[in-house]
Parts: C-alpha cells; sequence; structure tokens
C-alpha cells in the first residue's frame, strides 16, 4: 500500500519536485523547479526516487519525447522477445547422470587447497579424475549444445540484423 501511494502520480510529484507554486510551475504539462538543485537536496526532494521510478507519464523528469520512447520500445520489443533464443539447456543426461561425482571431487580439492590440507598439485590430479568420473561424456554433450546453441544465435543475429533498426 506504501509503494502504491507512493507511486501514485500526486505523490511522487510532491517527492520528486515539491509544492506546486512554491518549488516548482507547470508549463504545457511539464515540471520546471523553481529551486536551485542545492536547495531541492536540502528540502530532500528526489530522495525517494530509488524506491519506485514510473517508465510512464508519471515519470515526471521525463519529457514527453522520453515517455513515448519508452512506449515505443515496449510494443516494439515484444517481436524480438519472441525471437531470442534461450542459450541454456535443462535437458542435459550427461551432466545429471555424472555432475554429483564431479561436483564432490571438485569441492574437495578446492576446500582442500584453500585450507592447505592439500598442495596445488590436487588440482593436476582433479583434473584427471575428472575424465574419470564421467568429464569427457559431460564435455562432449556440453560443446554439443554450444554449437547448436551457436546455430540458433547466428539464425537469430540474421534475423535481427534484416528486421531491427537500431536506435540512432
Amino acid at each position: 500500500q506504501v509503494l502504491n501511494v507512493i507511486a501514485s502520480p500526486e505523490v511522487n510529484s510532491l517527492l520528486r519536485f515539491g509544492k506546486e507554486g512554491e518549488h516548482y510551475t507547470m508549463d504545457n504539462g511539464m515540471y520546471n523547479r523553481t529551486v536551485t538543485p542545492d536547495e531541492a537536496n536540502k528540502l530532500g526532494l528526489d530522495n525517494f526516487s530509488w524506491v519506485i521510478t514510473r517508465k510512464d507519464a508519471s515519470n515526471l523528469s521525463n519529457l514527453p519525447e522520453v515517455t513515448e520512447m519508452f512506449e515505443y520500445k515496449f510494443k516494439t520489443s515484444q517481436p524480438m522477445r519472441d525471437k531470442i533464443a534461450v542459450f541454456k539447456a535443462t535437458n542435459r543426461p550427461q551432466w545429471d547422470k555424472y555432475s554429483t561425482d564431479i561436483e564432490k571431487a571438485r569441492d574437495e580439492t578446492f576446500w582442500g587447497i584453500i585450507t592447505g590440507k592439500l598442495g596445488i598439485d590436487a588440482f593436476d590430479k582433479f583434473v584427471s579424475q575428472y575424465q574419470q568420473l564421467g568429464g569427457k561424456a559431460v564435455d562432449e554433450e556440453a560443446n554439443s549444445l554450444y554449437s547448436a546453441q551457436e546455430e540458433e544465435y547466428a539464425k537469430y543475429d540474421k534475423w535481427y540484423e534484416e528486421n531491427i533498426t537500431p536506435y540512432k
């Protein structure tokens, strides 16, 4: 409820600009401060902008052009969100099969080195142990997924270059 009140245009305006006629004037729908930045700081104006920043017409420090850009960005970004490739595979049977043993050996090695119970050469032993614990299959699976996702990204990048005009 507090955030809803703070986010309301009236309270947001009061917290950011102060009292109309005393700390700001309205000119063609625009807020124009009549106090200096130092005076605004002493009054605590804009102290609560960290709590909530609106991205619409109630973000009073934005010019109408900026608000229009936010609206345009929202409208035009949806088709891109529908095309973006997700670069994380959840189907990783080799990792699922071997990860418990690999992570245990990794943690024992790293913590052993950090605490001084193992020498730094324990890391080299872990590398060969990793292969024996299924690391080769895990690496092959990861490389295969990476290659597939790299191809997917190339297709997305081609689509993006053909269909999206960057803001300049």
